[in-house]
């Protein structure tokens, strides 16, 4: 594999051969940089868990962190990629990633979605979390499910539905039958009861079909256009698509493409509670609410160590556990090892890419990495950083 790696102020430490250095100076999209040291970072550990990612076999396309708004490491790849627009991710092909290349970021697109909600909602275009979806969606109200699902279950993906989607193939994932149903929304909800709504965690691709039709139907817009109006364009992101499925509609729960650094910056406005530019983009209780822990989910490989995480308004919460501290994070999480993980109490951003679709263990291998990140932020500068 390839790789392009910045890591700012760190050209002695960065001696692998498929390495290369930029000194610092503002990149090209205004994200404004920092040395390592310059953020408080152990510029030696930082470095030695970039260089084994760059010099590994995983798949993962590209690693960047920002603290305080600052960019601080950036790193990109040479791997293989299944992007869901081109034959709906059924073809492999390897592609050299660097800071313009979009990649899929899969089910990030939901913790999109959320922000969208949020800010539709603050201005009075989106119905109450407390509402029935029923009322929202006329078309449902001949199914009793809609009466007491709310839209709350569907933000915390708590509906009570019988629906299989993790640790399950396409074939098997009532996910995968989105691609095609003519009417997705009765597909979702017409069906039985497996819980009480709102007491149970199951990730449901589904419930973020049913928010994005609530959204658009609410708003007289497509969730599309106003991603791209209210979110988008004052964020500065410019490059992005937004795949379609086989009857072209936008797929909410999957389809958004980014690139890692505009990733980024959708981690930097959750830290700002939803502030941009001295602009208040998302309501800041809806961004509390979104990352704050609603439900438990009995999953594991999502975090370093195996602990559990969380879900909060479709973004995921969990902890890293280091001798003595706990440091909680919030992160949106795609199929194949997306990531945008946010870390409130250090101030910092972590963006990842890959491409291992399907694999539970690329998620954990990312967490892990995102841990060992954490830990080279905590840990004192080396006495050689202190004599520079």
């Amino acid at each position: 594999m390839r790789a392009a790696f910045l890591l700012l102020s760190l050209l002695a430490a960065c001696t692998a051969s498929n390495t290369v250095a930029s000194p610092p100076g503002r990149s090209p999209d205004d994200w404004p940089v920092r040395t390592a040291e310059q953020a408080g970072l152990n510029a030696d550990a930082l470095a030695a868990v970039i260089g084994r990612i760059s010099r590994g076999s995983s798949n993962i396309h590209a690693v960047l962190v920002e603290r305080e708004g600052y960019l601080v490491a950036e790193l990109y790849r040479t791997g293989e990629d299944r992007v869901l627009a081109r034959r709906y991710g059924v073809l492999s092909t390897t592609t050299e990633f660097g800071p313009d290349t979009l990649h899929d970021v899969r089910s990030i697109s939901k913790s999109v979605i959320s922000l969208l909600y949020g800010m539709a909602m603050e201005r009075g275009k989106a119905p109450l979390p407390e509402s029935p979806v029923s009322a929202s969606l006329p078309g449902l109200k001949g199914l009793d499910n809609a009466g007491v699902i709310q839209i709350r279950h569907l933000l915390t993906m708590s509906t009570g539905l019988a629906w299989d989607e993790i640790g399950h193939g396409d074939l098997t994932s009532d996910e995968f039958r989105l691609f095609w149903k003519a009417d997705r929304l009765a597909y979702v909800f017409d069906r039985p009861l497996a819980n009480t709504p709102g007491t149970t965690f199951n990730y449901n691709g589904g419930a973020t079909v049913a928010l994005a039709e609530i959204l658009s139907d609410a708003a007289h817009r497509s969730f599309v256009d106003i991603a791209a109006e209210d979110l988008f364009r004052p964020l500065g992101i410019t490059q992005w698509e937004w795949a379609t499925d086989f009857r072209g509609r936008p797929l909410p729960f999957g389809g958004l493409r980014l690139r890692p650094r505009d990733m980024l910056k959708i981690g930097r406005l959750i830290l700002n509670r939803g502030r941009w530019n001295n602009r208040q983009l998302v309501p800041a209780e809806w961004i509390d609410a979104s990352i704050q822990t609603h439900k438990n989910t009995g999953l594991h490989f999502f975090t370093g160590a195996g602990q559990e995480a969380g879900y909060g308004f479709q973004w995921w919460t969990g902890t890293t556990i280091l001798p003595g501290r706990q440091i909680g994070w919030a992160a949106a999480i795609g199929n194949g090892g997306q990531r945008i993980t946010v870390i409130p109490e250090l101030n910092m951003t972590v963006v990842v890419t890959a491409g291992d679709y399907g694999s539970p263990k690329i998620q954990t291998t990312v967490a892990r990495l995102i841990d060992e990140i954490i830990v080279a932020t905590l840990r004192p500068p080396s006495s050689r950083e202190l004599s520079r």
